[in-house]
């Protein structure tokens, strides 16, 4: 994901933020960042951070030249020559108006969450954070139940749930729950520039106010508390 806000790299130079499990030597590849302008550079591997998330996964930020406009990103195996992954940068929405609250739902799972949530339990969840407030939702299919496919089609119809294929992911890593924070640090990446609010919330999850109405009046309510 492209971010040109400057928060990682030192004067006007932007980066490139690369989400993943990242066990590799990074010196054990020769990193290539290119151009929409059909140029190619090298990257200085002492340039590239590694940023921990919780527990062992982490980002790579990736600094970027001022005359480029990043296309893809590549790494290559020094010891072979050949090309480990070509990923393609996502930019950022930027639309005129932010809206104010958006939820970044980690990967979902068949072999828990149909046991709980049928299409009406889920139909339920999305209407009832749509009446707090929440105007868009961000989801990521590692094996979603077929029998939600009807609802999440219709509200990916409407622009209310966008969905990403993900996977495979190591269902075994007790400490940082089947890649979660991953998945929700890219999702806020992603619409950093929609939304002005994200809730990190899973399926059995609800933020349900005790005396506001909305989610707009309770964040009004801890402004003017915290002045």
């Amino acid at each position: 994901i492209y971010d040109d806000r400057f928060l990682w790299t030192k004067g006007p130079m932007a980066a490139l933020v690369v989400f993943g499990d990242f066990s590799v030597i990074l010196t054990d590849f020769e990193w290539h960042v290119i151009c929409r302008q059909v140029l190619d550079f090298k990257v200085n591997v002492s340039s590239i951070q590694t940023v921990k998330l919780l527990f062992k996964h982490d980002f790579l930020v990736i600094p970027v030249k001022e005359s480029c406009e990043p296309a893809y990103i590549s790494a290559m195996s020094v010891n072979t020559s050949k090309l480990v992954f070509n990923l393609s940068v996502t930019y950022p929405e930027r639309p005129d108006i932010m809206k104010d609250f958006h939820i970044c739902q980690g990967p979902t799972f068949a072999s828990n969450e149909k046991k709980l949530f049928d299409q009406s339990s889920f139909i339920s969840w999305v209407e009832m954070h749509r009446i707090l407030g929440v105007s868009h939702i961000t989801m990521y299919n590692y094996t979603i139940p077929k029998d939600w496919y009807k609802a999440l089609w219709y509200y990916h119809s409407k622009g209310i749930i966008d969905i990403y294929q993900t996977g495979p992911i190591n269902d075994n890593d007790f400490y940082v729950y089947r890649q979660q924070h991953m998945h929700i640090s890219e999702c806020m990446y992603r619409n950093m520039y929609r939304f002005k609010w994200t809730l990190a919330i899973d399926l059995d999850e609800l933020i349900l106010p005790r005396q506001a109405w909305n989610y707009s009046d309770l964040m009004n309510e801890i402004a003017q508390y915290y002045k």
